[in-house]
């Protein structure tokens, strides 16, 4: 949905992430955060005169990958 961000996803690396790897599963299966945060990151993409120069907030909107989008379109400020 975004070839201009390569995202590197940490994989099952600790014991706590093994632990709760159900559980933050099932919440995603609940909230399609990440998901909007990618589509939320095209739009930005896709339209960075509405950001530039903008100071912005990203909070929790999925991943932080809006808020690199945010950079990428010229946002003077991004706070994630």
């Amino acid at each position: 949905m975004i070839p201009e961000i390569q995202l590197y996803l940490a994989g099952e690396i600790t014991p706590i992430w093994q632990a709760t790897a159900a559980d933050l599963e099932a919440a995603c299966r609940r909230r399609s955060g990440r998901s909007a945060g990618q589509a939320l990151a095209r739009q930005i993409l896709d339209n960075p005169e509405i950001f530039r120069g903008k100071r912005v907030l990203d909070f929790a909107v999925g991943g932080g990958v809006a808020a690199i989008a945010l950079a990428m379109a010229g946002a003077a400020t991004v706070t994630a």
